[in-house]
């Protein structure tokens, strides 16, 4: 990634509060050559967060 220049692109948008701390990521492609991307959030024992793991595919 290079952003010397100060380009940048949005790759999603998501609701207020539809995911919660997404905080440790994982980049891999499937038998299929999609580029996935999965992804972690722990409640921290507190009940207001959610612990999940959330799975994007990446599309051109």
């Amino acid at each position: 990634m290079d952003l010397a220049d100060g380009a940048t692109e949005t790759l999603m948008v998501s609701a207020p509060w539809e995911y919660d701390n997404l905080e440790g990521i994982s980049a891999w492609r499937d038998g299929e050559g999609r580029l996935r991307l999965t992804t972690v959030s722990d409640n921290n024992f507190l009940a207001i967060q959610k612990t999940e793991f959330v799975e994007f595919v990446v599309t051109d």
